[in-house]
């Protein structure tokens, strides 16, 4: 049981990461776009 736990925190941190590269991303391209 102690695997499923642990995946589905994996599975959080995962979700978290993409979001914030997700975010940075579109910050980047906002500024290239606004030159």
């Amino acid at each position: 049981m102690h695997l499923a736990g642990w995946d589905d925190h994996e599975a959080e941190e995962a979700k978290q990461m993409a979001r914030i590269q997700e975010t940075v991303l579109r910050g980047a391209v906002e500024k290239v776009g606004s030159k």
